[in-house]
């Protein structure tokens, strides 16, 4: 007698999910196993106030114009209200080492001043030791971002001037260097290699400041300043792990869908030679 085949009766659907998120995993997971992430947000909260939510604080005393929140993205103006939210752990500023803030960005208005909308800080909830300060500055048909170390210097703009009304992500890393007044910053935009160094740096910065770095960083900042600009945020990570900032390829969907592809297909076979 032929001996009989029993597979469990999962549907195809469920073999297409599972075989679907494999791929995708060790793509996007290709980060290390001990990757620390320390900030999150996606903003996916109620349309309204982002203070109170998420556990976003208050920065300051000024409470006029709340950060809102609208279709899942923090919207920054001008003159206002300025959040913060604290990271899971703090990051400690040990030589030899990065930390990547990475936002999803759309700038709507931009002013000749230039001035910053996102900063990191330590403690949480400090009104004056602000890092790491990301610009916006109008140019000729749109706008450029800069980046400041902290108070104390001049912020550094990227040459390429980018679009209004345009999503972007954003990747600032922060390397930590030996001694003190020689940490390092580089902007990129839409990374799409999960080496730093395969990307093209949007704009680069040494440490110019008489203030000494922080020997630590404790929050992120969403800040509405005295400047004419505007800019909704949807995605505010802070990471050790570049892999967890990059744009994927659209090469790397590709061989995704080709994979899947060739499940299907294998299902289909194996169903036939069944029957």
């Amino acid at each position: 007698m032929r001996k009989q085949n029993i597979l469990p009766k999962v549907s195809l659907r469920k073999h297409l999910h599972r075989l679907f998120i494999l791929p995708v995993a060790v793509v996007i997971g290709a980060t290390s196993a001990e990757a620390v992430t320390y900030l999150d947000d996606s903003f996916s909260y109620s349309d309204g106030n982002l203070v109170g939510q998420g556990s976003w604080l208050q920065s300051g005393a000024t409470a006029t114009n709340p950060i809102q929140v609208s279709s899942n993205a923090a919207v920054v103006n001008n003159t206002g209200q300025d959040a913060y939210k604290a990271f899971s752990s703090n990051v400690t500023a040990t030589p030899g080492t990065s930390i990547f803030t990475v936002l999803d960005v759309t700038v709507t208005t931009a002013a000749a001043a230039g001035d910053y909308f996102v900063h990191l800080s330590d403690p949480a909830g400090t009104t004056t030791n602000f890092y790491q300060r990301l610009f916006i500055r109008s140019a000729t048909g749109g706008f450029n971002f800069g980046i400041l170390e902290t108070s104390g210097a001049t912020a550094s703009y990227g040459p390429t001037v980018l679009s209004l009304n345009t999503p972007y992500r954003v990747v600032t890393a922060w390397t930590f260097a030996s001694g003190v007044l020689n940490d390092t910053f580089t902007v990129y935009i839409n990374p799409t290699d999960i080496i730093p160094a395969n990307n093209t740096a949007y704009v680069s910065k040494s440490w110019t400041s008489a203030t000494a770095e922080p020997t630590q960083l404790a929050a992120g900042n969403l800040r509405q300043s005295s400047a004419s600009y505007g800019a909704t945020v949807d995605l505010f990570r802070v990471t050790d792990d570049f892999a967890l900032a990059v744009v994927p390829e659209p090469s790397t969907w590709a061989l995704i869908g080709l994979g899947l592809g060739f499940t299907v297909w294998n299902l289909r076979r194996k169903r036939s030679a069944k029957a």
